[in-house]
């Protein structure tokens, strides 16, 4: 196959509800029961209806209502806290196997949508087709791919966790807006047919992600009427297969399943094709094979699934194309388990470890679906990507399997190096002036196979490096320490920020070809300013007199991210920001003055498309953190028009203040130090935190069309340009 370099990039989009009109459109077909003789018509209005119906019949009627022979009443329910959406599910009973049928929904206050046409599924043993994959969001690829597997006309469709990227927050309606909007318009096929759907949930559903309960995935929940506010459930198509669509440990556990899925196994033992479908893979293809879901996978299921034979398991989240050996008992086997993944069905491709797994048979770094062809109690698998192409088809003695393998060959494997490979070890000085320093550099192969590496220092001047370039060797999980001597030419002080990039190249020696890798770090020599002490706390009330000095002043962002394309900084002028940090022995108390002479507000707590400040805090700068900001703030004329939007998840008595100003807008933010150190200890610290590493970010939104521009004090943690003491206040 063809290697490619793994890149990241980042984007950002602005999406609000669409009008009440445009939701007309929204009609998703689920299953609550048999698949062959019921179907459930999802469908939305905004503001309350008298009704919630379903015309339909065996004959098109135009759209006119009174012209159906068939209607069918349901219910309709909200979402807490979405005041004006209402959601509409009526179930179609009594329905003929293999039967087409055509409907309208509405009511004469609301209007009516468009005439569908749909098929229950046959039950006679005649052929099936379904489409299948996860992780798909929005935008220009997950669209192309809708079409694609709209064209190759499937009974139904299913999508194995991470559907709309919402991450349940009531915010991100906008979102779910606009992939509701794009499955109603695409899944639909050359012939007409409205294709149905069946879910399984993902972490990106749930707020929270894993161990919550269903109030916290409101979307999946109360958009997709499928078992009630049960997370897991089992789905006959036809004759010959049965699908169980299996909560990777996002409202129910693992464990909290076996007793129903070994029972279900056990009593379909005499269909003969047995489908799983979930989100977190048993066997990741991308991320690590440790990860806790996977583990309880693996315990929980894979029993399981050997014991009653399952056929294949349909594995998502790691965006990435994948297929196992067959597997038994967490071995390769001549008979077991297929393990198709690894949900790509709109995100971006993934990079693979430079090892490869040893259960992966093949795998590539492309988006793509699954469209499975179930006939005579056997399966046929294709792998189709946003183009059309089938690069991969099961079992390979199949038509067109032989085509197919030309086409992989050329499909790319974006490769990855474990991110602990390379560590430069940081510097954090507490002088003024920056003396000789010994920069070390700890390189770790973790591969099994062995490397060349090329390491460089390069400094500016006055700084100097000895020596320039370091060249050698590594033997298979060899663990190699280097060093470069970094020097001034004339004094030069920490405020400063002298810094430094160490460079590397690193080829692995694979069976088949060589892979390189390029990368850098940053050398920053970092001045950890002490967080100065108050006697007496200030009232959190955005007011800032009570404070004599915000020293921190950001001139020049070190990242900048935005929503075009074009000069980011363009109508930034306006912009500027200080802030001071300081604390007592109950909270770690920070300032925020912000200077925007045009403020962008849209009146809702969503903190992405509007003013406002978005702050970073940790107290284990050496240690692993969390990429999303603990939380943001929106300014409001009165302490009751602002919002405080929890991103991740902060202590209960956190205070914080936002207030519009003449110039601008202040902030007020009180940390519990109680909580800090909390999470000090969760990540291993012993003692008491020494350091806080904080960073900050501000929105600045020109007018309600305008590019939403985002400028960080430091590198966003986690991301290209960061570097371990960024940020970094002496707390003790």
């Amino acid at each position: 196959m063809k290697q490619t370099l793994f890149a990241l990039s980042l984007c950002f989009a602005v999406w609000s509800p669409l009008r009440s009109a445009d939701l007309s459109s929204f009609v998703i077909l689920t299953w609550q029961g048999d698949t062959s003789t019921t179907i459930t018509v999802n469908y939305h209005t905004v503001g309350s209806a008298d009704q919630s119906r379903v015309y339909y019949d065996t004959e098109s009627r135009d759209g006119t209502p009174g012209a159906y022979r068939f209607q069918t009443e349901g219910s309709s329910h909200q979402i807490t806290g979405l005041d004006d959406r209402y959601i509409h599910v009526v179930e179609l009973t009594k329905l003929v196997p293999g039967q087409t049928y055509y409907f309208i929904t509405g009511d004469r206050e609301n209007g009516f949508s468009e005439e569908r046409k749909f098929r229950t599924l046959p039950r006679d043993g005649s052929p099936i087709r379904f489409v299948t994959g996860g992780d798909m969001g929005i935008g220009d690829l997950p669209n192309r791919l809708l079409r694609q597997a709209a064209a190759q006309e499937p009974n139904f469709a299913m999508i194995g966790g991470d559907i709309a990227y919402a991450n349940g927050q009531l915010s991100n309606i906008g979102i779910w807006d606009t992939w509701l909007k794009a499955w109603s318009e695409y899944m639909v096929t050359p012939d007409g047919f409205t294709i149905p759907l069946a879910l399984a949930i993902g972490n990106h559903e749930v707020r929270g992600k894993y161990d919550r309960t269903y109030r916290e995935a409101p979307f999946y929940f109360g958009y997709f009427a499928q078992n009630g506010t049960g997370s897991f459930f089992r789905r006959q198509f036809g004759s010959d297969m049965v699908v169980y669509f299996l909560d990777s440990g996002h409202v129910t556990t693992h464990e909290d399943q076996v007793p129903w899925l070994d029972r279900n196994l056990r009593l379909d033992q005499e269909i003969p094709l047995r489908f799983a479908i979930y989100h977190v893979p048993l066997y990741p293809s991308h991320r690590d094979y440790t990860l806790r879901g996977a583990e309880a996978g693996r315990k929980h299921w894979g029993p399981l699934f050997d014991r009653y034979i399952l056929a294949v398991a349909f594995e998502n989240h790691d965006h990435t194309f994948k297929v196992t050996h067959p597997l038994f008992d967490n071995q390769i086997a001549d008979s077991g388990t297929l393990y198709l993944g690894d949900g790509c069905w709109g995100r971006g491709p993934r990079s693979f470890n430079v090892e490869p797994r040893w259960y992966l048979k093949d795998y590539a770094s492309v988006a793509h679906f699954w469209a499975v062809d179930v006939a005579d109690g056997s399966a046929r698998y294709r792998a189709i990507d946003d183009i059309g192409q089938t690069f991969y088809v099961l079992p390979e003695d199949s038509d067109g399997a032989v085509e197919a393998a030309e086409v992989f060959q050329t499909i790319p494997v974006n490769y990855a190096i474990d991110p602990r490979t390379v560590r430069v070890e940081p510097l954090l000085r507490d002088g003024e002036f920056l003396d000789r320093e010994s920069i070390e550099v700890t390189v770790h192969n973790r591969a099994a196979v062995a490397a060349d590496a090329v390491f460089r220092l390069e400094v500016q001047s006055p700084l100097t490096a000895e020596p320039d370039e370091h060249r050698f060797r590594l033997r298979p999980q060899e663990e190699k320490a280097i060093t470069f001597e970094l020097d001034t030419i004339e004094p030069i002080t920490l405020a400063e920020r002298p810094s430094g990039q160490v460079r590397y190249t690193i080829d692995y020696d694979l069976t088949d070809d060589r892979v390189r890798f390029e990368g850098q770090q940053p050398v920053v020599v970092e001045s950890a300013q002490p967080v100065p002490i108050r006697s007496l706390p200030p009232v959190i009330d955005g007011n800032l007199d009570e404070w004599s000095d915000l020293p921190v002043v950001f001139e020049k962002p070190d990242q900048v991210t935005s929503t075009v394309k074009a000069d980011p900084l363009a109508g930034t002028g306006d912009l500027s920001l200080k802030f001071g940090i300081e604390r007592n022995e109950e909270f770690v108390f920070i300032a925020v003055r912000v200077k925007d002479d045009t403020l962008s507000l849209i009146d809702a707590p969503i903190a992405w498309n509007q003013d406002g400040v978005h702050i970073w805090i940790n107290t284990y700068p050496r240690g692993d953190f969390d990429d999303d900001p603990l939380f943001a703030l929106i300014p409001g004329a009165t302490l009751k028009d602002g919002y405080f939007v929890r991103v991740e998840t902060p202590p209960a008595d956190l205070q914080s203040a936002c207030l519009i100003t003449d110039s601008g807008y202040d902030c007020e933010i009180a940390v519990p130090i109680a909580y800090l150190e909390n999470e000090w200890r969760k990540a291993g610290g012993q003692g008491k935190p020494e350091h806080l590493r904080f960073n900050i970010a501000v929105n600045d939104k020109d007018g309600t069309d305008g590019p939403t521009v985002r400028l960080f004090w430091r590198p966003r943690w986690d991301e290209p340009g960061d570097y371990t003491w960024s940020g970094v206040f002496k707390l003790n």
